[in-house]
C-alpha cells in the first residue's frame, strides 16, 4: 500500500510546477522576441548570452501543498492515515530536490459542506499550488466547482464516484479506479468465483456507496441474481433490523 500511495504521491508532487504555471501564470500579450539583422560583411554578430540558472534568492522559499481529509470524526483513521503519508513523502521529496514544500492541513471531516469552507479557504491562498484530497466522493462532489473556478489542481487518493471524472472538471485528477472499475470486478468476482444466485446489499446514503452499490445491483440484475438492497443513515449505529433483514432474504 505504501509503494501504490507514494507512486500517487510522486504524481502529486510532480503536477506542483506545472499548478504553479497555471495558476501564477501572467495575463496579458506577450513581447516577441527581438529579431538578428541579417548578417553582412560590415556587421559583427554579438554572441546570443546564455541564459543562467535562476539564483536561490529568485527560488521561492516555500512551495504549499494542500491537504484535506476528515481529520477528526468517525473516519479520521482515513484522513489520518492518507496524511501520514503525505508527509513521508514530502519529507523524502524536499531532501531529495533541495525544495521546501510546507504542508497546510484541511478537516473536512468527510462533510461536503465543511470541505467547501475548506477548500475556498484554500484557494484563497495564493501560494498553495496544489491540493491532495478530498477522500470522500461526497465531498469531492462539493470542492470540485470551487476548485476549478480558482484554476487549483486537486488530486484525490479515494473519491471513486464515475461522475466525478465524467465529465469531471478540468483540475481534478485521480490515478485509482472508479466505482464502474470497482463495481465490474467486484461483480466478476460475486458471479465467477461465488457463483451467488442471491446477494442483500446496504449503503448509506453517501455518495461513494450509493453510486458504488448503484452499479453493482445493475450488474448483478443482468447477471441473473436477485438483489435486496437497504440503506441506512450515516448515523446509524444500531444495525439489528438490517441483520434480521438480510437473513430472512
Amino acid at each position: 500500500m505504501l509503494t501504490q500511495f507514494r507512486k500517487f504521491a510522486f504524481f502529486a508532487l510532480l503536477v506542483i510546477l506545472f499548478a504553479a504555471a497555471c495558476r501564477q501564470a501572467p495575463t496579458g500579450a506577450v513581447t516577441p522576441a527581438p529579431t538578428t539583422p541579417p548578417e553582412t560583411e560590415e556587421q559583427e554578430v554579438e554572441p546570443t548570452p546564455v541564459p543562467t540558472q535562476a539564483t536561490e534568492e529568485e527560488m521561492p522559499k516555500t512551495i504549499k501543498l494542500g491537504f484535506m481529509g476528515p481529520l477528526t470524526g468517525g473516519a479520521a483513521f482515513i484522513g489520518q492515515e492518507q496524511l501520514g503519508f503525505v508527509k513521508v513523502f514530502v519529507d523524502e521529496f524536499n531532501e531529495r530536490t533541495g525544495l521546501n514544500v510546507e504542508i497546510v492541513e484541511g478537516d473536512d471531516e468527510i462533510n461536503p459542506d465543511v470541505g467547501k469552507v475548506v477548500a475556498e479557504r484554500f484557494v484563497a491562498d495564493p501560494d498553495i499550488l496544489v491540493v491532495v484530497g478530498p477522500a470522500g466522493s461526497q465531498v469531492c462532489e462539493s470542492t470540485q466547482p470551487v476548485f476549478e473556478a480558482a484554476g487549483l489542481a486537486h488530486l484525490t487518493p479515494s473519491c471513486t464516484r464515475t461522475t466525478l471524472t465524467d465529465p469531471g472538471t478540468s483540475t481534478f485528477f485521480r490515478p485509482i479506479p472508479t466505482d464502474d472499475d470497482q463495481s465490474k470486478t467486484i461483480a466478476a468476482h460475486m458471479l465467477d468465483t461465488l457463483g451467488v444466485t442471491a446477494a442483500f446489499m446496504v449503503e448509506d446514503q453517501s455518495s461513494y456507496a450509493v453510486g458504488l452499490v448503484d452499479q453493482l445491483e445493475e450488474i448483478l440484475a443482468d447477471g441473473g441474481v436477485s438483489v435486496e438492497r437497504a440503506s441506512v443513515t450515516q448515523e446509524e449505529t444500531d444495525f439489528s433490523s438490517i441483520a434480521t433483514s438480510a437473513i430472512a432474504a
